[in-house]
């Protein structure tokens, strides 16, 4: 067994995709196939799924080896990070999967000083529901996960960072005892097991819209609310300077609207040292641009 064979099945496990994962390894898709099907041989085992359409599927063995490659792989970089450390300077890629109002109106601020103070460290980001969010925490592709709606999944570890006001606003002004005959612009439900939040605080004001627009991004819905499709519940910083040039028009509600952030990382894994970094930054900074 090789580690160049287990890194393929590495790669093609957490993306539950050949044809990706031969796209990120430059490698022809074939030959992965014939790399990973020769490791199967080994362990005396099936250990991927392939199905119709390309999916991967990972089986029950498969996820005991995903699972000890995640060590073996993060053992590397933390040797990589290590061999290549001065002055207290980290390498390394730090691997986060968030929701996209915090990867627009958050992040790069945030993530000002730690690039400035480590220049060689690098970004990758995903954006997505709380469900993507999850799957990128469990697969391995991303390190930390943030995110507003709760949690159930024994495999990850959540914590509390922050609560969140968000705001009901508009094109027009409206008050809020009509806004069951206007327009809503919110998430898809379909992305989601139970109300997710924002629906969660508009029933607390006893609000049922009538008519939805959904999108799976927040900007996406903020931009139609600028352009006067309806009215959304967007978190406060990100609505602050459209309500502050007048592009947007707040709703005032009688109460504040809050919802908690949360941030994630996979149960039992040994955190890369850019991860280390980032929680302990996110927890003395994150107040900051967080503020209710």
């Amino acid at each position: 067994m090789l580690l160049n064979q287990l890194g393929q099945f590495y790669e093609v496990a957490r993306l539950r995709s050949f044809s990706k994962a031969a796209i990120k390894l430059r490698v022809n898709q074939s030959g992965l196939s014939k790399t990973v099907k020769k490791l199967e041989e080994e362990v005396g085992g099936l250990l991927l799924d392939r199905t119709r359409g390309g999916r991967v599927e990972i089986t029950p063995m498969g996820r005991e080896v995903l699972q000890h490659c995640e060590r073996i792989f993060g053992e590397i970089d933390e040797i990589r990070a290590v061999t290549s450390r001065k002055d207290g300077e980290l390498t390394g890629a730090l691997r986060l999967a968030i929701s996209d109002n915090l990867a627009n109106y958050v992040m790069p601020d945030l993530l000002k000083p730690i690039l400035k103070r480590h220049p060689r460290l690098t970004l990758q980001i995903f954006t997505g529901t709380a469900s993507a969010i999850q799957q990128e925490l469990l697969s391995g592709s991303a390190e930390i996960g943030m995110f507003y709606t709760s949690i159930q999944n024994p495999a990850l570890k959540p914590e509390k960072l922050a609560d969140v006001e968000f705001a009901l606003v508009a094109k027009k002004p409206l008050r809020l005892e009509g806004l069951s005959s206007e327009r809503y612009i919110g998430s898809r439900l379909v992305d989601y097991g139970t109300p997710y939040p924002a629906l969660q605080m508009l029933r607390s004001l006893n609000i049922a819209p009538a008519e939805v627009l959904e999108a799976n991004n927040q900007e996406v819905q903020k931009r139609l609310a600028i352009r006067g499709y309806g009215y959304t519940l967007l978190p406060h910083f990100m609505a602050r300077e459209d309500i502050a040039r007048g592009r947007l028009v707040r709703v005032r509600t009688r109460v504040q609207l809050i919802s908690p952030l949360y941030f994630a990382v996979k149960k039992n894994r040994t955190l890369s040292r850019p991860a280390e970094l980032f929680i302990a930054h996110l927890r003395a900074e994150s107040g900051k641009f967080l503020k209710v």
